[in-house]
C-alpha cells in the first residue's frame, strides 16, 4: 500500500539536535530558522533512514553513506549530539496510507493485531565501546510488536 506523508517526526541526539520535540507534517510543511539552526539535520535524518532500508548490507544498522549515496555524514561518533557515543540516538516516525493497512498475526493464522491508516516506528540506535553500531530497540507504533536487541557478550564485557 502506498505511504501518503510522513505525518510526525521526533528526533533526540541527532547532530546539533539534543531533541526536536514532536514535530508534526502536514500537506505542505516548511522549516524556518537561522543558519546553523539544525533545519538541514532533519532532513538529514530523513534522508539517513532512506539510504538505510535501500541498503543492500543487512549487516548494517544504519548506512551512514559513501560517495554514491544521497548523503555522506561520517560515523555514529560524527551525527550522534557532542559526539557522546555514550548516547543512543532515538526517533519516532509516524505516517499516514492512502487506505486502511491490515497486519495480521503470522503464528495465528486470520488474527488482525492492527487495522488503519496511521502507523509508525520508534527506534534506539547505539555504539559499542568496541565500535558496533546496533539497534537497542525498535517498536512499532501502535504498540502491536517491541523488540530488543543487544550485544550482550560487549556490553557485559565493557559497559560504559
Amino acid at each position: 500500500k502506498e505511504i501518503k506523508m510522513i505525518t510526525k517526526l521526533e528526533i533526540d541526539n541527532f547532530k546539533s539536535w539534543r531533541t526536536t520535540g514532536d514535530i508534526e507534517f502536514s500537506k505542505l510543511t516548511g522549516f524556518f530558522g537561522t543558519n546553523s539552526s539544525g533545519k538541514t539535520s532533519i532532513l538529514q535524518l530523513l534522508l539517513l533512514l532512506k539510504q538505510t532500508t535501500e541498503s543492500a548490507d543487512r549487516a548494517q544498522s544504519l548506512d551512514f553513506g559513501s560517495v554514491k549515496s544521497y548523503l555522506e555524514l561520517g560515523t555514529f561518533k560524527d551525527i550522534i549530539f557532542n559526539h557522546d557515543i555514550k548516547e543512543s540516538l532515538e526517533f519516532e516516525i509516524e505516517w499516514c496510507f492512502e487506505e486502511p493497512h491490515n497486519i495480521t498475526d503470522p503464528s495465528e493464522k486470520g488474527v488482525t493485531l492492527f487495522k488503519g491508516k496511521d502507523l509508525g516506528f520508534k527506534a534506539a540506535i547505539r555504539q559499542t565501546p568496541k565500535g558496533r553500531v546496533f539497534v537497542e530497540g525498535l517498536s512499532c507504533l501502535p504498540l502491536v510488536f517491541i523488540f530488543r536487541i543487544q550485544y550482550i557478550s560487549e556490553l557485559i564485557a565493557n559497559p560504559y
